[in-house]
C-alpha cells in the first residue's frame, strides 16, 4: 500500500499530469501495479528495470528501495514531456 501511495503522491508533486491510470491486481501469485500518467516525465527517456535504474541512479528511489526488499520487479516508462508508466510486480 505504501508503494501505491507513493507513487500517487509522487505523480501529484512532480510530474504536472492532468490524468492518472492505476491498477492493482493479482496474476500468478504476484501483486501487480501499473500507474501512468500524461505528465512530465522524467528528465530521462526510455524503459528501465530496477537494476538499470539503481546501477545509472535514476528514478524514485523510496519505490525503489521499497519494491527490491518485497523482492518484486519494477520497470518504468519515461517519455519526457509525455508522461511515464511504472510497473510493479510483488510475489505474495
Amino acid at each position: 500500500m505504501q508503494i501505491v501511495r507513493e507513487t500517487l503522491n509522487n505523480i501529484q508533486k512532480h510530474s504536472g499530469a492532468t490524468r492518472i491510470a492505476l491498477s492493482i491486481g493479482m496474476n500468478n501469485h504476484r501483486i501487480e501495479i501499473k500507474a501512468e500518467d500524461n505528465g512530465s516525465g522524467f528528465p530521462f527517456s526510455g524503459t528501465f528495470s530496477l537494476d538499470e535504474l539503481e546501477l545509472l541512479r535514476l528514478g524514485p528511489v523510496s519505490i525503489k528501495r521499497r519494491v527490491r526488499m518485497l523482492g518484486g520487479e519494477l520497470q518504468l516508462d519515461s517519455k519526457p514531456g509525455q508522461g511515464a508508466s511504472l510497473q510493479i510486480r510483488i510475489p505474495v
